[in-house]
């Protein structure tokens, strides 16, 4: 019996005793159909569901049947019947301050680089011949677990040491005058 994984995209309500809604998958959209004698509480579910945010919506895994059936206009169509359907568990990091979901989680990952630019453009850290790169990302990331409230810093490492490069200037306002 084939399945699918995916999440509420629409629903077609114009029958009383079928609704039909489509799940958006890894490799496309898919319209099913569920009878409301035997699946009721699937499409109360569905029904409740359309009024969230897309990316609030669980993931169902549904189990599903396809017929043939001819058409009024003399052209086969195929029907999508569920057999079975349940919610499953996400498999995602948790969003930022506990929730949002990618959109608030790429805030999250934008307010963390700008603030590790900062740092590097303030401090002008020594790389030792690896680039900036790799300090600026590992810098993002520990902003990002620091935002979500998840950072943890190594018991035995001793806090990291910033060497600040001050520039000497001849400006007349910075000399002390006496």
């Amino acid at each position: 019996m084939p399945s699918l994984t995916g999440t509420l995209d629409q629903c077609d309500q114009r029958l009383d005793w079928l609704l039909k809604f489509s799940i958006s998958t890894s490799s496309g959209t898919v319209w099913l159909g569920a009878k409301t004698k035997g699946h009721q509480n699937l499409v109360d579910a569905l029904i409740k569901q359309q009024n969230m945010p897309p990316e609030s919506r669980p993931m169902w895994e549904i189990e599903y049947e396809e017929t043939n059936s001819q058409g009024k206009n003399g052209k086969t169509y195929t029907n999508r019947d569920v057999i079975s359907a349940h919610t499953v568990e996400a498999q995602q990091k948790p969003a930022a301050n506990g929730g949002g979901g990618d959109r608030d989680a790429a805030i999250t990952r934008a307010v963390a680089f700008k603030g590790a630019i900062e740092v590097i453009v303030s401090t002008k850290p020594k790389t030792k011949g690896q680039g900036v790169a790799p300090v600026v990302n590992e810098l993002t990331e520990a902003f990002v677990a620091i935002l979500d409230g998840t950072y943890e810093a190594e018991p035995e490492s001793e806090p990291a040491e910033i060497t600040v490069a001050v520039e000497e200037t001849d400006n007349p306002l910075f000399k002390d005058t006496i």
